[in-house]
């Protein structure tokens, strides 16, 4: 957590209770939501920001449509991935580990 102070060329402006402000007020990252993995058509979909910008490990980069979707044609042999997201301006990046053969995000640690 941060500790924010405003002072004033006098010193304390106007002190009140310092305001604690937590890491994901200051920065929110693009969500990665909804993910799952068609093993027979071989796509990854999801969900994210509208028009986000997207890349996988493998190498391909899409932006997600209008409402967030996306997908990915993932090849026959890949069985994790890593996906990559930004929103349209390249800010608040995020990514997560993709587990295909269980169909599952991989939470931190994994």
């Amino acid at each position: 957590m941060f500790l924010v102070i405003f002072l004033s060329a006098k010193g304390l402006a106007n002190y009140e209770e310092p305001t604690i402000v937590s890491r994901e007020e200051i920065y929110k990252k693009v969500s990665i939501e909804e993910v799952s993995y068609d093993k027979d058509q071989k796509i990854l979909s999801g969900i994210t920001k509208p028009r986000a910008m997207l890349t996988i490990d493998i190498g391909d980069s899409i932006s997600a449509d209008d409402a967030g979707a996306f997908f990915f044609e993932i090849p026959s042999h890949v069985r994790m991935v890593i996906i990559n997201a930004a929103d349209s301006e390249g800010m608040y990046p995020n990514s997560i580990m993709f587990n295909l053969e269980e169909n599952r995000a991989l939470k931190e640690g994994e």
